[in-house]
């Protein structure tokens, strides 16, 4: 998204206006009969045959694995039991299992998981981009993490969801009073999702059960319909009494074939109360407000499919074998009896400290016991063993087994070997997420980036960022083990070449250190503020070679000093003696060789042409 367009503008538009004059009777029922339409293509989709083997399958998948979430096909109260109906719990445990995976794997807690940056990689290099993109980091953290948001409590929700039934629905708002986000996940038992050409979910239509006392609070005292203003104004307002509210979100292009105006905003917003079909509220959005992930697609399919779906047959058959194993086990503790009826004397008393009377003289000869137990056979324990075998299918149904890094039989293991592990658990656990995160993290992030935009929490932009797309990167458990098996990796591969180094130094040569040392402190996650500057640390080392040149004159010039100066005193007295050519001081005249007087020769070496210059400049002399 670009950030010049998003600046100064509302997550929302203002509300069209709902209520018509008196005089406009005809416009009224024109509108009304057009909400009406889209109520009733809404209801269509949602109780139609197109769902009806949705709503069956996913009702069976909840009474296994999400028993919270029953009623698809059945009704129930707030705090009823909804686990009757299932023996055990292993399919709730591993749907619970990898749910939260699922969320320590794509949001991890405690951590801030995300990074703002631009598409513009060459931008990045720029201290005002780095520092804004920090900012934007920490302020979207912030506002995530508001308890207000209740951002982590929806989104195990829709993780949840995301699992059981392969389709999770996160609707993201801004609440403009209290300015803060606020999230809310949606059971696929209220949502009807429509898919466009591209594939994308761009169409929603959400039922929601809002009480009397919520319906006000949303949209105020005057928008409402008549019943619900007759109920408001009685003597005994039953503000608890929960009803039926509409909420169809679409492209405003959609919204032409109903017979309504396109709105300014992309999308477009209408609440419409069920059971007297008007409208309570007309506006729009700039994105589709509805995240919806889904875990497994299938070619033709709106709703994805999920792990359950999978372990299906295996939960059922889990319940079956627990009910039996449970009989089993109350038939060994507690066996039926067979007695005689003319020997007892009274009623039997099976319980600690109870006796029971019996008559001997009723006994057949030689019978002893006059109650005896029915033995039906041993506890099955074979069955304990299938049992536990389908439990393992379960888990691997929910990726237990590839989640779960296996512990080392040993008691300590190499580092080659745990990079092997670490490979391993890579190459398997990665791709089970990649698309959750691209889509699910992907589809928040954008959405909230854009409202916090909007509603000024960030700081200006440097004008670099103008024009330039913001997007963001994922700091999640995979991609941090990733790096830090990358980062591993490097370092032993230069201690590897620092071995080759041994026996010919020059082999270090091919090997960049500053960047060697910058790239392994990224990929080990090492933050950025422990590291020097590059302009900063390239100042340092100029200073530092500068000092170490000076430090170098100086002793040169201390231990060469009196030589020099004896020199230039030996090279006076031949310029006097004649014995240097007048024109090239520092080379002998070759027009009397034999003058030479060998007492005043120096006995030091030639000099090259120049050098005296130079040597007089470093000396002083």
């Amino acid at each position: 998204m670009a950030i010049p367009a998003l600046l100064a503008q509302d997550d929302q538009q203002a509300p069209v206006p709902l209520k018509l004059s008196a005089n406009q009777p005809k416009a009224h029922d024109a509108m009304k009969d057009k909400v009406a339409s889209i109520l009733s293509y809404a209801l269509k989709l949602r109780d139609g045959p197109s769902r009806s083997q949705w709503r069956i399958l996913w009702e069976e998948c909840a009474q296994y694995f999400h028993p919270n979430r029953l009623g698809f096909t059945s009704t129930h109260v707030p705090g009823d039991d909804r686990h009757l109906n299932v023996t055990g719990s292993i399919a709730e445990l591993a749907r619970r299992s990898l749910s939260t995976a699922m969320s320590t794997m794509l949001r991890p807690a405690g951590k801030q998981w995300f990074k703002c940056r631009t598409r513009n990689e060459t931008l990045m290099g720029d201290e005002s981009v780095r520092a804004w993109c920090d900012i934007a980091t920490r302020l979207t953290y912030s506002a995530l993490y508001d308890p207000r948001a209740g951002f982590e409590k929806q989104c195990s929700e829709c993780d949840a969801d995301i699992v059981t039934f392969g389709t999770g629905v996160l609707q993201i708002g801004w609440e403009k009073s209290k300015r803060h986000l606020k999230f809310k996940t949606h059971s696929l038992a209220n949502v009807v999702l429509a898919l466009n050409d591209l594939g994308v979910y761009d169409q929603a239509f959400v039922f929601w059960k809002l009480t009397l006392r919520q319906i006000v609070a949303m949209f105020g005292e005057e928008n409402l319909p008549a019943h619900l203003k007759d109920e408001l104004t009685n003597g005994d307002p039953q503000l608890d009494k929960e009803h039926e509210v509409l909420h169809a979100c679409l492209p405003n292009g959609d919204f032409k074939a109903f017979g309504l105006g396109a709105q300014r905003l992309p999308y477009a917003s209408f609440w419409v109360d069920v059971t007297s079909k008007e409208m309570l509220n007309a506006s729009g959005y700039y994105e589709f407000p509805y995240v919806c992930s889904p875990w497994d697609t299938t070619t033709g399919e709106i709703y994805g499919r999920s792990p359950a779906m999978t372990a299906l047959r295996d939960a059922r058959l889990a319940s079956t074998v627990t009910r039996t194993l449970v009989d089993a086990a109350e038939k060994a503790l507690n066996p039926p009896l067979v007695g005689y009826a003319d020997a007892i004397r009274g009623n039997l008393e099976l319980f600690a400290g109870g006796m029971t009377m019996i008559d001997t003289t009723g006994l057949p000869q030689g019978a002893n016991d006059p109650i005896k137990p029915i033995q039906l056979g041993a506890q099955p324990n074979q069955m304990l063993d299938f049992l536990k075998m389908i439990e393992d299918r379960i888990g691997a149904a929910f990726f237990r087994d590839i989640l779960e890094l296996p512990s080392p039989k040993a008691d300590s293991i190499t580092a080659t070997e745990i990079n092997a592990r670490q490979d391993q658990y890579l190459r398997q656990a990665a791709p089970i997420f990649s698309r959750l995160e691209a889509n699910y993290n992907a589809g928040i992030m954008n959405r909230v980036f854009a409202i916090l935009l909007r509603e000024g929490v960030f700081p200006d932009p440097p004008k670099a960022l103008y024009g330039q797309d913001i997007t963001f990167e994922y700091d999640s458990p995979i991609k941090t083990a990733r790096d830090q098996s990358e980062a591993m990796k490097i370092v032993q591969g230069i201690q590897t070449i620092a071995g080759f180094a041994q026996m010919n130094p020059a082999v270090l040569d091919n090997i960049d250190f500053d960047v060697t040392a910058r790239y392994v402190g990224q990929r080990a996650d090492l933050p950025q503020l422990i590291f020097t500057p590059l302009d900063q640390m390239m100042q340092a080392r100029e200073a530092k070679a500068k000092e170490a040149q000076q430090a170098k004159m100086a002793q040169l010039a201390q231990t060469a000093g009196p030589g020099v100066a004896a020199l230039m005193g030996g090279m006076a007295k031949a310029k006097q003696a004649g014995m240097l050519d007048q024109r090239n001081p520092a080379v002998p005249s070759p027009a009397d060789p034999g003058q030479a007087d060998p007492s005043q020769q120096t006995g030091l070496p030639p000099v090259a042409p120049g050098t005296m210059q130079e040597l007089s400049t470093m000396f002083g002399a």
